[in-house]
């Protein structure tokens, strides 16, 4: 058994890439040469270097999943392998998590011997599936994707900002320990359904069905509340969670009836998202509100905005002016 040390790797289309690093001088079985068709753990090109090194690349189709440990699986599918039909289990971490890819720590693969810890890249975009849950569609060739699911529940922090946190047994202390990804992006607002775009790519975003906690919407509160059901497989059968998802804001509303809900994001980012003005109320000392997202479809909710108007009577008089101006053409209506 020659002595060999093992690196993985991804290439542009996602395939498994085996880099060994062949030490000593003896000759070693090649499919390039020798003729017939290479032992499975001999499969590939080897390249001299300096005489005493060889390294042998195996560049494997395959499709690619992920384990309820949140490890990776990759199934060789390329009937021309001597792999072909195998099972290779990537034990390790998800490291990170941006727009446009997955990032794993590989700790510990069983199929390649001398394995040393190597860093991997999945290509691709993020998605929620019919039933709300967090997948990556690993890019192939020929505009095919892997889909890797995510069987957890999502959450968002304070920051408003999308997390997934799993629990995994750790390699060396056989502990269990808890680990969280973090999704950077911001919020748009719909009737029925919200998105998450995730910062680093048009392609990668969240389409989530959801269901108002309240129509009726308290401007100081400073939040919007949505239930949301995610449905999964696990342990031979489905099971449901519902969740409330909090996103926290500050409403604002002008002279002109520009109404805006602004988010902060960690590292002080904030986004504006601004709303048409489907009908207004007005009563003593507050201002209703209900209102069109940005794409013009209504949202089903009324905010309510008080106390920091009791004293402007311009601005109410201003926001009556309005309303009557718009009444025909807007549908809009005041009382004072």
């Amino acid at each position: 058994m020659p002595n060999r040390s093992s690196y993985l790797d991804i290439d542009s289309e996602n395939r498994l890439v085996i880099t060994e690093v062949l030490k000593g001088a003896e000759r070693y079985p090649s499919a390039e040469k020798g003729g017939g068709r290479a032992k499975a753990s001999y499969e590939g090109a080897v390249i001299e270097v300096g005489g005493k090194k060889r390294v042998r690349k195996i560049a494997l189709d395959g499709v690619w999943s992920l384990t309820p440990e949140h490890d990776l699986r990759f199934r060789v599918s390329g009937a021309e392998s001597a792999f072909y039909g195998k099972t290779i289990i990537l034990r390790g971490n998800i490291e990170r998590v941006n727009g446009t890819a997955l990032t794993f720590r590989v700790r510990q693969c069983d199929t390649v011997s001398g394995l040393r810890t190597s860093t991997i890249e999945l290509k691709g975009r993020w998605r929620a599936d019919s039933n709300n849950r967090i997948t990556f569609n690993a890019a192939r060739s020929r505009g095919k994707y892997n889909v890797l699911r995510f069987q957890g529940a999502w959450r968002v922090n304070r920051n408003n900002e999308l997390i997934y946190k799993y629990s995994r047994t750790a390699l060396r202390t056989k502990v269990r320990e808890e680990r969280t990804l973090v999704f950077k992006g911001f919020w748009e607002l719909g009737k029925g359904r919200v998105v998450y775009n995730i910062e680093g790519s048009d392609e990668s975003f969240f389409s989530i069905k959801v269901a108002l906690r309240s129509r009726s919407l308290r401007a100081s509160a400073g939040a919007i509340k949505y239930q949301v059901g995610i449905k999964y497989y696990r342990k031979g059968s489905y099971r449901r969670l519902r969740q409330t998802v909090t996103i926290f804001g500050t409403w604002k509303l002008g002279v002109d009836l520009a109404v805006g809900f602004e988010v902060k994001y960690s590292g002080g980012k904030r986004r504006l998202t601004t709303f048409t003005v489907e009908k207004l109320i007005g009563e003593a000392g507050s201002v209703s509100v209900s209102l069109k997202s940005e794409k013009g479809e209504p949202l089903g909710f009324e905010v309510t905005f008080s106390r920091a108007f009791k004293t402007d009577a311009e601005l109410f008089l201003t926001l009556a002016r309005h309303a009557a101006e718009s009444r025909v053409t807007g549908g809009l209506r005041v009382r004072f």
